[in-house]
This record gives structure tokens, sequence and C-alpha cells, in this order.
């Protein structure tokens, strides 16, 4: 399924400049006590709009993510990362998802399908970030 991802800002500490890194991730975090397995990932950048209109996404993402990652019942979350500081690792200054923001096994209606219901668009969901440290 391909999944389109829209990255926002929540909570205060301004918005990054245009081209700063950001990478989104779809996890499996089904299972306790060990890291999370990473079913889908796109890397993006900062738009030049999202660095100047308050209502933009900072990115936008097409992801795609294989049927099996819902396979019985598995939990999967979307995750993302606004590399602010920099740094290769996550740091303070970093934009970060702060609360869990579970994906939920496309039907068979919403596959192929917009939330506008226009055919062949890919399915939305944002994602929220904020900054750390």
């Amino acid at each position: 399924m391909e999944l389109q991802v829209h990255v926002r800002l929540a909570g205060p500490g301004g918005r990054p400049p245009a081209g700063t890194p950001v990478r989104i991730e779809v996890r499996d975090v089904s299972l306790q006590d060990v890291v999370a397995v990473v079913v889908a990932s796109a890397d993006a950048e900062v738009t030049e709009s999202a660095a100047q209109d308050d209502d933009a996404a900072l990115a936008v993402a097409t992801l795609d993510v294989p049927d099996e990652a819902f396979a019985g019942g598995r939990d999967v979350v979307l995750w993302a990362r606004v590399a602010a500081s920099g740094q290769e690792r996550v740091a303070a200054g970093d934009l970060l998802t702060t609360q869990s923001q579970p994906l939920r096994a496309p039907t068979a209606e919403a596959r192929g399908w917009s939330a506008g219901g226009e055919v062949g668009a890919a399915p939305a969901a944002d994602v929220e970030v904020t900054r750390i440290g």
C-alpha cells in the first residue's frame, strides 16, 4: 500500500529552515522489549513553503508499506525525525514524534482512494513532530 505522509509541527520552537533533512518510518512495534522493526521508510527535506507557512506540512513523502506489515494484528506506527540539529543521530534541537501514531490495516475500499475520493491517490496520514532538548 502506498501511504502519503505529511509531517507537521506540533508545539513551540519555530520551523526549521528549508532543506533540513526529514526521516519518516513505519515501524512494527508489536514485540515488547526489542527494537521496533522498520517496515517502510522515506527521506525528504523541509520544503521552502513549509519554512515560511505555519499551515504547511514541513515535508511530504510517499511510503510503500507492504500489506504484510499489518498481518496478524501487528501494531504498526508512524515515526518521524526532522534533523534540525544537523547530527546523524537524534540530538537536542531535533523534532521527533513524541506520541504513538498507530496505522490501521487498509480496508479494501481505502486502497487506491484518497480522503477526497480520487481514484489512484495514495491514502494519507499526518505525523506530528515536537522539538526536543
